[in-house]
């Protein structure tokens, strides 16, 4: 049927009559007088929340409100730290009847902003789920879920601050669907024939979270480094040991632990590095050592091999890694 002019001015008018319903909407319907709300509450069920990154990366829980009193819509903002997660939808809890209109609705992550209120529904009491959350996992760790905002509206448009209880979401791994292995490997020491006390480390492991696992080197001239048991997963190695170049979290060097048996190629550590700057062998520890020599005694910051005394030994040390900085000296070790 064709239309006629008259029915498209009434079209029109329904369309303003919507847009301007929406501008009082979200500006108007929060702001005739206030109200006390001693017992009105928010809060997140449950809390805290759990979400295993290892066992379908989804959490649901609820905004809830307590002993509502003919309360008709709401406009709340919810923060959190995206780094550990991030909510991947909303529906509504069911307290109110929201369908179609809900005006404001933004999901950014870490921010989460939602308008609605019922249309042409009277006020609704009593307790119930406001808003339904799917969380997903970005990281394991710990976030506080934040009402940063809670304004609620009642049947007369009066305002109602509610009581308000942040919640918590836990991103973590299920241990009882983990996989576990096992790792060994060999570490020494440049210019010392003992193998004992390394300081080594598995750092957090990158997808599900255990760790860090620390240890020291034994005497062994074979498997001297030994872990068991270890979740599958990938690790940034570290080491720590005085006047040597270490490898650090910015090393890049991961371990990728499957099935057993897992084996770290042999790992040298190369010594020199006995002055600030850390992480190169550069002047000032060549003049450090140089200046040093005929010294001895325990714990002198030049005796690179620890042998009581810094000596010609130790210059060679020094001398022979001269330029090298943490990076370059292990280019060529993969583990």
């Amino acid at each position: 049927m064709k239309k006629t002019a008259g029915s498209g001015t009434n079209n029109l008018g329904v369309r303003l009559f919507a847009l301007c319903a929406a501008v009082w909407l979200a500006a108007g319907f929060f702001g005739a007088g206030r109200v006390s709300a001693q017992s009105t509450a928010l809060r997140f069920t449950p809390d805290p929340a759990s979400l295993y990154l290892n066992s379908g990366n989804l959490t649901q829980l609820d905004l809830c409100i307590e002993n509502a009193v003919l309360i008709n819509a709401f406009d709340i903002i919810l923060t959190y730290d995206a780094n550990i997660a991030r909510i991947t939808s909303w529906v509504s809890g069911g307290f109110l009847d929201v369908t179609n209109g809900c005006i404001i609705q933004i999901n950014n992550p870490g921010y989460f902003r939602l308008v609605c209120t019922q249309l042409n529904k009277p006020g609704q009491s009593g307790s119930g789920s406001l808003v339904r959350l799917t969380f997903s996992g970005n990281h394991y760790g710990q976030t506080a879920l934040v009402i940063a905002k809670a304004e609620l509206s009642n049947k007369d448009s009066q305002l109602v601050i509610p009581l308000t209880e942040n919640g918590q979401l836990d991103v973590t791994y299920q241990p009882g669907v983990v996989m576990y292995t096992s790792l060994s490997g060999s570490i020494a020491l440049q210019g010392q024939p003992g193998r004992a006390g390394i300081p080594f480390e598995l750092a957090s492991g990158l997808y599900l979270g255990q760790g860090p696992f620390k240890l020291r080197s034994t005497a062994s001239l074979n498997d001297n480094l030994s872990l068991n048991p270890l979740a599958m997963d990938a690790y940034p190695l570290i080491t720590s040991q005085p006047r040597y170049l270490n490898l650090s979290s910015t090393s890049g060097k991961i371990i990728g632990l499957l099935a057993a048996p897992n084996t770290l190629p042999p790992l040298v550590l190369l010594g020199g590095d006995v002055a600030q700057p850390w992480g190169v062998i550069d002047l000032s520890d060549l003049a450090l050592t140089a200046g040093s020599l005929g010294q001895s005694g325990n714990n002198l910051s030049a005796d690179v091999n620890a042998d009581g005394g810094v000596d010609a030994r130790d210059l060679a040390m020094v001398a022979g890694n001269y330029g090298l900085n943490a990076t370059s000296a292990y280019a060529g070790w993969a583990p």
